[in-house]
C-alpha cells in the first residue's frame, strides 16, 4: 500500500503541483494527525480522522494502511491518499511534513 515514489509517477506528481494546499489542510489538523485524501478529477483535498478514513477501506487494505499510518506517526511523517475517480485507483503515499 505505502508507495515508493519513482520519478516518473503521475501521482506525486499531481501531489507536487498541490503541496501548499495539502500542507494548510493537514496543519489545519495537525493536533489529530489526520489522513489526506486528494480527490481527482476535482482537485478536492479533504482532511479526515485517520480511524475514520482507514475503517471505509476495504477489508483486505484496512490493516496494511492502519500499520502504514502509525508508522508514519512514529516518524512525523504525513499518509496522503490520491482517490482518482476517473481510474478507479487509491494510492497512498506517506511523506515528510514539510
Amino acid at each position: 500500500m505505502e508507495n515508493t515514489i519513482k520519478s516518473d509517477d503521475h501521482y506525486w506528481d499531481v501531489i507536487k503541483k498541490a503541496w501548499p494546499s495539502i500542507i494548510m489542510a493537514y496543519q489545519e489538523h495537525e493536533d489529530k494527525k489526520p489522513i489526506i485524501e486528494y480527490s481527482l478529477p476535482d482537485h478536492v483535498i479533504y482532511a479526515y480522522p485517520a480511524n475514520e478514513y482507514i475503517d471505509r477501506l476495504g477489508f483486505e487494505k484496512r490493516e496494511d494502511a492502519r500499520k502504514i499510518y502509525q508508522n508514519a506517526c512514529l516518524e512525523h511523517k504525513m499518509m496522503i491518499f490520491v482517490k482518482d475517480m476517473e481510474n478507479r485507483i487509491l494510492q497512498s503515499y506517506v511523506t515528510e511534513i514539510e
